[in-house]
């Protein structure tokens, strides 16, 4: 559930980007990403590895984001659909902690057989 929302969160931030080309690449791949990333739970250790590309893609758009705003020396304003990647970054973090918490209790049971 909680990669799903993040796709979300990610495809509206790419749709309502007003930046350069590359921070919209970047989005549409990290939506792209954390969507498929939601069929790999038959293997949850590769599933917990690739929530982490979406969330250094997203810290990589923020890095962008700061870099545009120094370099066009205008005031620093924040919209608010540049708050949806961090709410998708928070949302991969709980769901790599969820996938974390599943395989141990999957190996925690197959332990005990």
């Amino acid at each position: 559930m909680f990669l799903l929302l993040a796709a979300i969160a990610t495809a509206v931030a790419a749709f309502a980007n007003t930046g350069t080309v590359l921070m919209l690449i970047i989005l549409i791949v990290s939506a792209v990403i954390t969507l498929g990333d939601i069929f790999l739970y038959k293997n949850r250790p590769r599933q917990a590895m690739v929530t982490l590309v979406p969330i250094v893609l997203l810290l990589l758009w923020y890095l962008l984001i700061g870099v545009e705003n120094r370099n066009s020396g205008g005031a620093f304003v924040l919209r608010w659909t540049d708050v949806l990647p961090a709410v998708a970054i928070v949302l991969t973090f709980l769901a790599r902690q969820g996938i974390r918490a599943d395989e141990k209790l999957v190996r925690s049971t197959e332990r005990i057989r």
